[in-house]
């Protein structure tokens, strides 16, 4: 019986991974490993905050290895758009 419980939650797992797998991409972002990341919708990642350490050359690997380089989170910042207020209600400042 355990081993029929622990097939199925494999296979469920396995379903899972499948369905999100296109969505999933690799960030480079720090010094030495790249991490992971969700494209939410296009043109939006969303990652975690320690993923990127540096403020440019940061690269996104997309399902079948397209590359796609931004602007630096300085830059997004600074054109004040949906990023900025993002960052401004981490960061407290909002």
């Amino acid at each position: 019986m355990a081993s029929s419980v622990l097939e199925t939650l494999s296979n469920e797992y396995a379903a899972a991974a499948e369905a999100v797998g296109g969505s999933v991409v690799a960030i480079y972002g720090r010094r030495w490993l790249p991490s992971s990341g969700i494209q939410w919708r296009k043109g939006v990642i969303v990652t975690a905050h320690h993923s990127i350490r540096r403020e440019e050359d940061i690269a996104v690997v997309l399902e079948g290895g397209k590359i796609v380089e931004g602007e630096t989170p300085l830059e997004l910042v600074r054109r004040r758009g949906r990023y900025a207020s993002f960052f401004d209600l981490q960061s407290g400042a909002a």
